[in-house]
């Protein structure tokens, strides 16, 4: 997880992982393997942004559907995924609904669904639950981590709390990564990192 104010580089960050900024210097490594010359569509790398990017002419089913077809996913096999999606985020009963139907809310649920079910080496998401209330976040976050378990997910946040099961934590302020660790370690340094960073750790 990437955590920090608005302006302290976070989505600046994921944008150069995603090839959607170009890199000023250094290298972005996958697996070992460089891919800082590739093009976004060449990266094995699925960025859910803030704006969601839904398809606003497709379904909730089709904008979940699309990805896997164009990863070469065929017949019973895409109807299974997208349910499993669906019933991942809990929006089953939207499958045929267009996404100007859905709150704002049901829209970041189906963008989380669509960027999980693409089936990408990395994902990356981009305040990922802002729009959700903390029970459903809490509900959406227990599903990512479960569904994760052989994925790599990046994800940005600016609440603690939000990002508690990453397996690391990195604080970034001003373009700079000043911090790192487990939410434990990091909760231990809440008051200092209240301070120094000046934004809500709850």
């Amino acid at each position: 997880a990437l955590l920090g104010a608005s302006g302290s580089g976070k989505t600046t960050l994921l944008r150069m992982l995603a090839g959607f900024e170009q890199l000023s210097g250094g290298d972005v490594q996958l697996e070992g393997t460089s891919i800082a010359q590739q093009t976004p569509n060449q990266r094995p790398v699925n960025l859910m942004f803030q704006s969601y990017a839904l398809f606003p002419h497709m379904s909730v089913r089709d904008n979940i559907s699309y990805g896997l077809k164009m990863k070469g996913v065929k017949g019973d096999a895409v109807s299974k995924k997208v349910a499993e999606a669906l019933d991942l985020v809990g929006l089953a009963d939207k499958i045929d609904q267009m996404p100007h139907q859905l709150s704002g809310g049901q829209k970041q649920r189906l963008g989380i669904a669509r960027a999980l079910y693409y089936d990408a080496d990395l994902i990356v998401f981009d305040e990922g639950t802002s729009s959700l209330d903390g029970i459903s976040e809490k509900k959406i976050m227990d599903a990512i981590h479960g569904f994760s378990s052989q994925k790599t997910l990046i994800m940005i946040a600016h609440r603690l709390q939000t990002v508690q099961k990453c397996d690391k934590i990195f604080m970034m302020n001003n373009g700079s990564i000043v911090d790192s660790g487990t939410y434990q370690q990091l909760l231990k340094k809440k008051a200092l990192l209240y301070l120094f960073l000046n934004f809500p750790m709850t």
